[in-house]
Formats: C-alpha cells, structure tokens, sequence
C-alpha cells in the first residue's frame, strides 16, 4: 500500500515464541539451504528456516544479467524444469533421444542462480558467459 513500516525480525519472533531450532538460509544457496531443512527435519521439537532473500518469482531482478542455456551442452534431463521458475521452457529443439531441452526466456529470468546450480551438465550460464562457452 506504499505506507511506511517497520521490519519484523523473524529470528527474534521465532525465539519469543519458543522455537529454538532457528535456521537463516540464503534460498539461491541450494547445498545451505537442503542443509537447514535437513537440520530442521531432524530436530527433535519445533524448528524455523528462514529464508534472508526475497522469492525469485518477484517481479524484480536479483542479478542484471539473465541466465541462458547452451543448447549443445543441455542433455534435455529436466531438471531445471522442475524448480518451477517460470522463465524456464521446454525448447522446440530435442536431444537424441527425443528429450526437449531446456530454453529461458531472458526477460523472466531473474538471475537467482538455482536453475545453474541443479544442471548437471553446467548448460546454463550468465547470458555473457554464452558466447566464451560455445567457442
């Protein structure tokens, strides 16, 4: 609504309602943050993740420069697909064995990382790292 307010401090909240199992994660850090659900899973008692950055489906960029596929390295495996992330498609282009691979649009693509950091075969890159990878 535009009106001024303050911050609430998730830690201190969690903490004077008793929970004692606190975990503050930066969601684009996927290995940290499987790391604090897994520690949260395991805690005998009530526990919080909390994540200390904004959601990646905000209407904003998290980094200028837009992610892209290289499309001879992407082995059509669908893992990136399954993050969610509305900028990710399934290209029209296939792979040997009839897989679609993986095209984003640039325009969506907030830069958040987690789409690289699930691909195997490292075929998403910064969209000005693409032209030094396919030389």
């Amino acid at each position: 609504m535009g009106e001024q307010t303050f911050q609430v401090d998730f830690v201190k909240l969690c903490e004077a309602i008793g929970v004692r199992d606190i975990h503050t994660v930066d969601p684009y850090d996927l290995d940290q943050t499987k790391d604090a659900f897994q520690k949260a899973l395991e805690f005998d008692g009530p526990s919080v993740v909390i994540s200390d950055k904004p959601c990646v489906l905000m209407p904003r960029k998290i980094k200028e420069t837009p992610y892209t596929v290289i499309s001879d390295s992407c082995n059509g495996c669908k893992l990136c697909f399954r993050i969610g992330c509305p900028a990710i498609a399934a290209s029209k282009e296939l792979t040997e064995k009839g897989h679609p691979k993986a095209i984003i649009d640039l325009d969506l693509c907030t830069g958040c990382t987690i789409c690289a950091q699930v691909c195997p075969e490292n075929a998403i890159v910064l969209a000005t790292e693409k032209a030094h990878a396919v030389r």
